[in-house]
């Protein structure tokens, strides 16, 4: 298939995911106590320095890397007044009118919650790139980022793009890898070099995605881009999540429940199963999702430890595992994930070494072609309130702080 085709077919698949939505660089001038950018790494130019102190007392460090030559990285951290007022002047005094802050930060209390104004106060312009904490980028998100970031540079030949962000520097990675994905079948061919330093840059500072979604996401868009993967309006109807490998010992079961997740919206909580030995599976029904997925998996111990003058002391849950996935990359009635893809459970010890996931779909009202799913246990009562709490991830709490203050629950009973 010729340049022209891959990029008309890219730019339609793009086109529809959109839709499908709707309808749900150059070197800094040296200043006093800021150094010059060097070459290091075989040409990925950087400035960096120590920045103060953090509340912990562990030295802080901006990290400004040229992506491309008009597409910089700026990391932080954590909050740093006097390295973000180093980092506004060198932008401002090089570039003037001529650059823009891309945040990509989470929604993070850490950080106040709005990233965009807060790196619309420190930096003078800055646009929201972001996405909700330790999740991949919604897909839609990535799409309109790229479009964000190609019409700014679009806008004059002097413009410049930086991309931002606090705390966790794979947020840069991905949208930098997404943007490299996206320059190579929308973008000039004349840009083939910029993406070479984008590969680059990506080898020198994430070379690897901690997060399993995040790999998984743009291992999606670049299939989208590419048009090795269609984009389908048409809703999955998810059946039955299946669980394997001992999540816990005979001698010390557990509790655990699920929680699925549609564009960022709770859409269906499990009832508690008490896990001991074996794996385990969840009839949900026929549960129809479209667009991003989340699943999530906690567990907390079967029996409370009993301390005195504290019978009601609330327990807290675990995250187990985590798994994102867009339904337009699902092509058969069946995904699975190995530990190794799943979010969470992929550094965690205590997931079984061959845990996997395994969720079972069906389309359309007959639902022919299923993969037989294992039969779930019989609810004996729907989930109680108190874990059905936190509908939106965008207003996730701290899983430290998630208890069932429920002491009499009923369970489903596996064996």
């Amino acid at each position: 298939m010729c340049v022209c085709a891959r990029r008309r077919r890219g730019q339609r698949e793009l086109g529809r995911l959109h839709s499908a939505a709707a309808t749900r660089a150059v070197s800094a001038p040296v200043t006093p106590g800021t150094p010059a950018p060097s070459r290091e790494h075989g040409g990925v130019r950087s400035a960096s320095y120590p920045s103060g102190t953090s509340g912990a007392g562990v030295a802080g460090r901006l990290d400004l890397c040229y992506v491309a030559e008009r597409m910089l990285a700026l990391h932080l951290p954590n909050r740093d007044a006097h390295a973000e007022a180093q980092a506004a002047h060198m932008l401002t005094n090089k570039h003037g009118e001529h650059f823009m802050v891309f945040e990509v930060s989470g929604g993070g209390e850490e950080y106040g919650g709005c990233e965009e104004g807060l790196a619309r106060t420190v930096f003078g312009r800055a646009r929201s790139l972001g996405w909700p904490g330790e999740l991949a980028p919604p897909l839609e998100r990535l799409c309109a980022a790229c479009k964000d970031i190609e019409s700014w540079l679009a806008a004059h030949p002097k413009n410049v793009a930086v991309l931002l962000a606090w705390g966790n520097r794979e947020r840069l990675g991905v949208l930098v890898a997404a943007y490299m994905h996206y320059s190579a079948i929308c973008g000039a061919p004349e840009h083939a070099l910029d993406r070479y330093a984008m590969r680059r840059y990506l080898d020198d500072r994430v070379p690897v995605f901690h997060l399993p979604s995040n790999k998984r996401y743009i291992d999606t868009f670049a299939g989208l881009l590419a048009g090795q993967i269609r984009v389908n309006s048409a809703p999955l109807q998810l059946t039955h999540v299946s669980v394997a490998g001992a999540l816990a010992p005979s001698a010390a079961p557990t509790i655990a429940f699920l929680k699925i997740y549609e564009n960022f919206v709770c859409v269906y909580t499990s009832g508690l199963y008490m896990v001991s030995g074996g794996g385990w599976t969840v009839g949900v029904g026929r549960l129809a999702l479209r667009g991003d997925v989340l699943v999530r998996a906690y567990r907390r111990p079967a029996h409370a430890p009993h301390t005195p003058h504290a019978s009601h002391s609330p327990t807290p849950r675990q995250l187990v595992f985590a798994c994102q996935f867009h339904t337009c990359a699902v092509a058969d009635h069946t995904l699975s994930f190995t530990k190794q893809q799943l979010d969470h459970a992929a550094h965690e010890a205590s997931f079984p070494c061959d845990g996997a996931v395994e969720l079972v779909f069906v389309r359309g009202e007959g639902g022919g072609g299923a993969a037989p799913a294992p039969t779930p246990a019989a609810p004996l009562r729907a989930a109680p309130d108190a874990i059905a709490r936190a509908d939106s991830l965008e207003h996730l709490r701290p899983l430290s702080t998630l208890t069932d203050d429920d002491t009499g629950q009923y369970y489903y009973i596996l064996y």
